[in-house]
């Protein structure tokens, strides 16, 4: 019974890690894709304000970022640069995460097993002690019920001391008057 119980319990362990790296992969798949996203959306906010900029000082499509001079060239390469170091970070973050969550899994299942063990012996020395109070409670219950048998059979006993006191009170007068006789 305990063996068919650790499997299946091994069983769940197995779906729980396999389930765990799906939700994993699946993460990280998120998180890979979410930076080629938000590069686009960067893009795309640089060319709405280098054509804004371009029509406020009337260079038209030659002015601004787009020409390639000035320091707006220079912000283009270090925001894909911050990108790419911020894609870094998620990466290296979400990695982390799984990391910590695969060993507070882990963590958990100990515990739980603990727990499961404890319970169990906790049991067993709640039905060993409940048995050995039983057991004392019986033995008491039989002890008292002979000290009162001993009790009963004893009370003839005291009847029986009153008559050794008076058999001793008339040995008493009895030796007295043998004595008294022998001295005549």
């Amino acid at each position: 019974m305990a063996s068919a119980a650790s499997s299946s319990t091994g069983m769940v362990r197995v779906a729980a890690s396999a389930q765990a790296e799906k939700d994993r992969s699946a993460r990280i798949q998120t998180i890979q894709a979410q930076p080629e996203l938000l590069a686009f959306k960067e893009q795309q906010r640089l060319g709405a304000q280098d054509a804004a900029a371009g029509a406020r000082d009337g260079g038209g499509a030659g002015g601004g970022r787009a020409a390639g001079g000035g320091a707006g060239a220079e912000a283009l390469p270090a925001t894909a640069a911050m990108l790419t170091s911020v894609e870094g970070n998620a990466r290296e973050l979400a990695i982390s995460v799984d990391q910590l969550l695969a060993k507070l899994t882990g963590s958990m299942q100990q515990i739980t097993h603990g727990s499961r063990e404890y319970s169990r012996l906790y049991d067993g020395v709640v039905g060993s002690a409940e048995s050995a109070v039983a057991d004392s409670v019986l033995a008491m219950q039989e002890l008292i019920a002979k000290c009162q048998e001993l009790e009963m059979e004893l009370m003839p006993v005291d009847g029986m001391t009153a008559q050794v006191k008076e058999v001793k009170e008339q040995l008493t007068t009895l030796e007295g008057l043998v004595a008294t006789v022998a001295k005549q």
